[in-house]
């Protein structure tokens, strides 16, 4: 049996700003900045208003690329309202899960055929493996307990989303990098590595305000 590996990415409420000093006595960022600019991607501008809104009302997405802007026909599908889990398969499956339904395209999205679930995974991270199994992740709520200060559920589906059963817990850190920390809450995305290791990024927070509980 495969084991299933987790690895928290622990972010506490801190800034930190480094500059590396060059020989010249110039500072430069430890990083390089990028030459694209999200304003002009694929070298054109953004498109205006109306260019938007007839696209939102027509069957046809619009494809930039190279300078040109060209309308790429689709057929448009209202996908459920609730929360989004936009994650893609191995294959190139394309699935959504809301509150009501999984959605899954095998067309690059221009088509999506939805089908219910049984609602045990109800919030959180979504990641599917190289076998296909469905991995999810979420720290429950539950009414009148203390905000963010419980396990996290590990879920897993073997049938693209449709029935989920817990596997595991993940329990709170409560001290990072030498310091107590008495609140986590889940910011990011969950990742997986091309050897299925699961990457969760979550914050950790020190605050004196404790007492907050679900309403």
């Amino acid at each position: 049996m495969k084991t299933l590996r987790i690895l928290l990415i622990a972010v506490a409420l801190v800034s930190l700003v480094i500059v590396i000093p060059t020989l010249a006595g110039e500072a430069k960022p430890p990083f390089p900045i990028p030459r694209l600019k999200t304003g002009v991607m694929g070298g054109v501008k953004i498109p205006s208003d109306q260019e938007l809104a007839a696209m939102n009302s027509g069957q046809y997405i619009l494809h930039a690329r190279g300078g040109k802007l060209t309308k790429v026909p689709v057929e448009k599908s209202r996908l459920p309202h609730g929360g989004l889990n936009l994650v893609m398969a191995s294959n190139g499956t394309f699935y959504f899960r809301s509150d009501d339904a999984m959605v899954k395209s095998t067309d690059g999205g221009r088509t999506w055929t939805s089908y219910p679930h049984d609602r045990k995974f109800k919030d959180g991270q979504l990641q599917i493996l190289k076998n296909g199994t469905f991995i999810g992740v979420y720290i429950p709520t539950v009414k009148g307990e203390k905000y963010w200060t419980k396990p996290a559920d590990v879920w897993a589906s073997s049938d693209e989303g449709r029935n989920w059963r817990k596997i595991a817990q993940i329990d709170r850190p409560t001290k990072f990098d030498g310091r107590e920390y008495e609140w986590w809450y889940p910011t990011y995305d969950l990742y997986r590595l091309p050897d299925d290791t699961l990457l969760w990024g979550v914050n950790l927070r020190n605050t004196v305000n404790t007492s907050d509980v679900l309403p």
